[in-house]
C-alpha cells in the first residue's frame, strides 16, 4: 500500500501561503474602503451638528442633545481612525475579524443602535464589570465607569450616551468655535477614554459575560459578516 507524504511539498506550501496573503490583502483593502466611507459619514454628521450649534450660539441657545451628538460624532471619528491605524499592524484574517468586531460593537453602542456584533444587549456589559475589575489584567476605573455609562444607554434618549465619559466639554466648545476637526483628530485632542482600550474591552465582553446569560452562542461569523456590519452602520447614520 502506498502511503502519501506526511507534509505537503514546498511549492504547495508556498502557494497556500501566497493565497492566504492575497486573501488578507484583499480583505484589508475592502475593509479600509468601508472605513474611509464611514469616516466621511461621521465628518458630515459632525459638520451638520457644528453648524446647528453655531447658529444656536448666535441666539444664545445651548442644546444639550446637539452637544452630545457633536461629542459622539467626534469620538466616532477617533474610533475609525484607530481602526484604520490597526489595519497596518494586522497579519491574519482572524486578527482583522477581531479588530473590526471590536470597532463595530463599540460604534453601534455609542451611536445608540443595536450594532453589537452577536446582538448582545449593551446593558449586559454591567454583568462583566466586576469580573473585569477583579481580573488578573485588571481594568482602570475610568474604563469601567465609561463601560457603565455605555451599558446604561437608553436608545430612546435623544442625547444617547453621557458624552462626557468620551469627549471633554472643552473639546466640544473648541470645535464649535471653529477649531480644525482634522487637526484635533490627528492630535487625538479632547479624548477622555482611550479608543483602543474601549474597543478591546468591548471585544472581551463575550468572555467576561460568559455564564451570566447575556453572552450569545458562537456564531462563527466571517470577514463578510463584519464588513456587512460596517455597511449596516453606514446605512443607519
Amino acid at each position: 500500500m502506498k502511503i502519501g507524504p506526511f507534509f505537503k511539498p514546498k511549492e504547495d506550501r508556498d502557494k497556500s501561503k501566497r493565497e492566504k496573503e492575497t486573501e488578507l490583502m484583499r480583505n484589508m483593502l475592502e475593509t479600509r474602503t468601508r472605513l474611509l466611507k464611514l469616516k466621511d459619514k461621521y465628518r458630515v454628521i459632525l459638520q451638520r451638528e457644528l453648524l446647528i450649534a453655531r447658529a444656536n450660539k448666535t441666539k444664545g441657545i445651548k442644546n444639550s442633545a446637539n452637544y452630545s451628538r457633536i461629542g459622539v460624532a467626534y469620538y466616532s471619528l477617533n474610533i475609525v481612525d484607530s481602526a484604520l491605524a490597526r489595519l497596518q499592524e494586522l497579519s491574519t484574517n482572524e486578527e482583522l475579524y477581531e479588530s473590526m468586531n471590536e470597532m463595530s460593537a463599540l460604534l453601534g453602542t455609542i451611536n445608540g443602535m443595536s450594532g453589537r456584533v452577536g446582538k448582545i444587549d449593551p446593558k449586559g456589559v454591567l454583568g462583566g464589570l466586576k469580573k473585569m475589575s477583579g481580573s488578573s489584567s485588571g481594568a482602570g476605573k475610568d474604563l469601567i465607569n465609561t463601560l457603565s455609562a455605555l451599558s446604561g444607554t437608553d436608545v430612546s434618549r435623544e442625547d444617547g450616551v453621557d458624552v462626557g465619559t468620551l469627549v471633554s466639554a472643552d473639546m466640544i466648545e473648541r470645535l464649535i468655535n471653529g477649531e480644525s476637526v482634522e487637526a484635533c483628530l490627528n492630535a487625538r485632542e479632547g479624548i477622555v477614554q482611550d479608543t483602543d482600550e474601549l474597543m478591546t474591552a468591548f471585544g472581551n465582553l463575550d468572555e467576561l459575560l460568559a455564564g451570566d446569560g447575556s453572552a450569545p452562542e458562537n456564531t462563527n461569523e466571517s470577514i463578510e459578516d463584519i464588513t456587512k456590519n460596517i455597511d449596516d452602520l453606514l446605512n443607519q447614520l
